[in-house]
Formats: structure tokens, C-alpha cells, sequence
């Protein structure tokens, strides 16, 4: 599972001290190997745990593991969506814009499940989170325009 972390934060750099490169298929496959991992430890976490009686720390494992299930999921779908859709694209650009929306699906749904598991989910609280989730993206959107 640290692969995910390790890969995600070190592929738009090129790290010339240790010669690490790596190449588009690789990445997307290490994503896809630890996203069938995570849904695997998912599925197992959900068969053997209550959740009624499971303390703090096994319920934020629940969800760090649920993130990175929904992260590879959606990156993987986002970006051969952008792919197959745009045909002359950037695809470095492409895999950039796809992290950072599976990232704001995934937090965000995470965000909706523990409101929930919490109680505290209601349709107020559901329509902040909507349009949080519109000005992050307007913002990035913006950013990244200028840029």
C-alpha cells in the first residue's frame, strides 16, 4: 500500500540521484495491482470486522484503505475515460487532472461515510460538501489556466 503513496508523489518528478524514471504503463499498473489490493483487504476488513464494536483506529483503518480502494478505482477510470475521449490530448497533463479528481471523489465520499457513520449527515451538510467540492475544483481549474 506505501507503493501508491510512493508512486503518486514521485512521478511528475524524475529523482536523478537514484535514477528512479518510470514509465506511464508502469505506473498505471503498480495503481492497479495496489488498487485490487486494497479492495481485496477491503472486502476481507468488512467480512471479519464489526463494525458496531470496532474502536477508533480500526474504523480510521477502514477508511484510509477504503480511500486508497476508491483512489485507484476512480484514477484508473477518469483517466482512460480522458483518453479515450480526447484523442489528441497531453497525457501527463491528462494523468495530472485525473489524480487530482479521484482524489476529490474519493475524499470526498470518505467525507460523506463519516459524517454518516457519525450521525451528523444531513442535506445541509451534504450541500456544503457539494459546493466545497465546486470551488476546489473552480480554483484548481483556475490555477492551472494561468499557469
Amino acid at each position: 500500500m506505501y507503493s501508491i503513496v510512493i508512486c503518486i508523489l514521485s512521478y511528475p518528478l524524475r529523482i536523478t540521484n537514484y535514477k528512479i524514471t518510470m514509465s506511464l504503463r508502469k505506473y498505471l499498473l503498480i495503481i492497479g495491482i495496489n488498487t485490487i489490493g486494497a479492495w481485496i483487504i477491503l472486502s476481507l476488513f468488512v467480512y471479519f470486522i464489526n463494525p458496531f464494536s470496532a474502536t477508533v483506529l480500526i474504523m480510521s483503518l477502514f477508511y484510509i484503505i477504503l480511500f486508497i480502494a476508491l483512489f485507484g478505482t476512480f484514477l484508473n477510470l477518469i483517466f482512460f475515460l480522458r483518453i479515450k475521449l480526447f484523442k489528441d490530448i497531453v497525457v501527463l497533463k491528462e494523468l495530472k487532472k485525473s489524480i487530482r479528481q479521484s482524489v476529490i471523489f474519493s475524499g470526498s465520499i470518505i467525507l460523506v461515510l463519516m459524517l454518516l457513520h457519525l450521525q451528523f449527515l444531513n442535506w445541509w451538510n451534504t450541500l456544503l460538501l457539494i459546493l466545497l467540492i465546486i470551488m476546489i475544483e473552480l480554483i484548481l481549474f483556475s490555477v492551472n489556466r494561468k499557469a
